[in-house]
């Protein structure tokens, strides 16, 4: 990294912090049925001096995809979500854990604090271990296309 490891921690908590005050904000508006969830997608700039601009809030973003690689992403962040709404009620309801699948738990009446030793606090979706491999996923057709079209050109 050309910043370093500290530098990109701060980054990621500046985000977290950017999404969360941007809920705050809202939550006297946001609807709030335990029979439904929403999706949201952040569209956020980060600048030459790694400062973090909030561009918008998107409800219920596009999960659309252009290449494989975007595919396997989006595939990836919508298990992980339906894992964390436990449609099927196989999480303890009692577990204390503070990442699921890409998501990491940043709120818990109030912003959850990380002890000073942690040296990374969160992944932002970078890193999932639940994640389902590439070659698995089955596409459609016209991403199958694109990503050996893409492999050709490597």
């Amino acid at each position: 990294s050309k910043v370093g490891e500290s530098a990109a921690n701060q980054l990621f908590a500046d985000i977290q912090a950017v999404m969360l005050r941007a809920l705050l904000a809202v939550q006297k508006v946001m609807i709030n049925d335990k029979h439904c969830f929403e999706l949201y997608g952040y569209d956020i700039l980060i600048d030459a001096d790694l400062k973090v601009w909030l561009l918008e809030v998107n409800a219920s973003s596009s999960l659309t995809a252009e290449t494989a690689a975007d595919y396997d992403l989006k595939y990836n962040l919508l298990q992980d979500m339906l894992n964390l709404v436990d449609l099927e009620g196989k999480r303890d309801p009692n577990s204390n854990e503070e990442r699921s699948g890409g998501f990491d738990l940043i709120y818990r009446d109030g912003p959850i604090e990380h002890p000073q030793n942690v040296t990374i606090s969160s992944f932002l979706g970078t890193r999932n271990d639940n994640a389902i491999p590439s070659h698995k996923i089955l596409k459609p057709q016209n991403l199958m296309k694109a990503q050996s079209n893409e492999k050709e050109l490597m």
